[in-house]
């Protein structure tokens, strides 16, 4: 049975790879950008007149793809968000240098012209691995159908629900078990998804899966999440009363580049989660840049039926 669960899990994680990820479209950008990148540098040092406004809309072309990515990778899971995360990330190094050629000085053309050769080689490899899956995905669509049903037996109600996020949590998609909430600022563009009655694609571990897909600008320290749970009695919150409150930190990823991207998923099991012996629990989140909060979600309410704590839904105070 281990070993019919390691397959199952290794087709999931090749046929995570689509929908496509587009490979074509993200692939011809970023060459065409360092492709302009290439002749600008060549025209820096020849002194030639220098095609700026090329270099602009690439800049902007690229800043709005980012975003986009970071969309794609919020609901991805496997092989197919490894790609876009790594996708991602030569977008943000893409950005970066013709941002830089465009502001540079001739000191720095010799260092962006070595990172552009890195990120054209970075990319080739990317996408010859995205060809090389897709060629292997032809016929594991049957063969994972075949395998789940010889698992029926073991995945209970989840087996058919929606994939999510890197470690392949499954989703219980009804409306009262699902938490949205957006944000925008000048220096954060923020999706909060929280999502309830979450399993990890074994089904060994039911809870509650935060996750936040973020774009930011300009911002360069450590980011930081902090949940807060607190334990409601019938009357309310009584935060006279000890042992009432709990706050826990999660450290995100610190931003690499001015405009950067970024999909963060925290599960927290049932289990885990202060105070599981109650009906109801309230949870806020606050996010934090160098200790300053710029992201605020006030109480939430989790309600759970006793003894029946994978059946739970927000409600109210």
């Amino acid at each position: 049975m281990k070993r019919r669960k390691a397959t199952l899990l290794c087709c999931l994680l090749i046929l995570g790879l689509f929908p496509t990820l587009d490979a074509g479209a993200s692939a011809g950008l970023l060459r065409r950008a360092g492709s302009w990148a290439g002749g600008f540098f060549t025209a820096y040092v020849a002194g030639k007149a220098l095609d700026t406004a090329t270099g602009q809309d690439f800049r902007s072309q690229l800043q709005n793809h980012i975003p986009y990515l970071v969309e794609q990778i919020a609901g991805a899971s496997g092989a197919r968000r490894q790609a876009l995360q790594e996708e991602l990330d030569l977008t943000a190094r893409q950005l970066r240098v013709v941002e830089r050629a465009l502001q540079g000085t001739q000191q720095e053309v010799g260092e962006l012209q070595r990172e552009q050769e890195l990120i054209l080689q970075d990319l080739d490899l990317l996408f010859g691995r995205v060809e090389a899956l897709e060629q292997r995905v032809d016929g594991l669509d049957q063969r994972v159908t075949d395998l789940e049903i010889a698992l029926i037996g073991e995945c209970l109600d989840l087996r058919n629900a929606p994939l999510l996020g890197w470690d392949d949590y499954r989703v219980r998609e009804t409306p009262q078990a699902i938490l949205d909430d957006d944000y925008a600022s000048e220096s954060l563009s923020l999706a909060t998804r929280i999502y309830l009655n979450t399993c990890t694609f074994d089904l060994t571990h039911r809870g509650l899966l935060i996750q936040l897909s973020m774009v930011t600008r300009d911002l360069t320290e450590d980011l930081s999440l902090y949940a807060t749970f607190k334990h409601i009695e019938a009357g309310g919150f009584d935060p006279t009363y000890g042992n009432q409150l709990t706050r826990i930190e999660y450290f995100l990823e610190r931003p690499l580049y001015p405009v950067h991207g970024q999909v963060q998923e925290i599960f927290i099991p049932y289990g885990e989660i202060p105070f599981p012996h109650t009906r109801r629990v309230a949870l806020a989140l606050v996010l934090t840049h160098d200790g300053r909060p710029i992201y605020s979600l006030p109480d939430k309410v989790l309600q759970c039926v006793p003894a029946q704590q994978f059946n739970c839904r927000w409600g109210r105070r």
